[in-house]
């Protein structure tokens, strides 16, 4: 499984916290999942992603404009 937390890097606590809580996620699930922060804006917008932070799956978006809480990552991961 692929994970993209994308946002705007060091300057935006809300996009540092999706990116932590989603490493906290996959270790809470015993995962070795892949996860890839990405600060590009470029990327993003080729990416369809308008409204960091994100969360995406296997290329699909599944959050934006808003920081998740591991355990609800977790939950999006199992329904993957």
């Amino acid at each position: 499984m692929k994970i993209k937390v994308l946002g705007s890097g060091s300057g935006c606590a809300s996009c540092n916290n999706l990116y932590e809580e989603t490493l906290k996620a996959v270790k809470n699930m015993g995962k070795d999942y892949e996860v890839e922060y990405i600060t590009d804006m470029k990327v993003m917008l080729e990416l369809g992603i308008i409204a960091p932070p994100a969360l995406m799956i296997n290329e699909k978006i599944l959050s934006q404009g808003k920081s998740l809480k591991a355990k609800d990552i977790e939950k999006l991961l199992n329904n993957v």
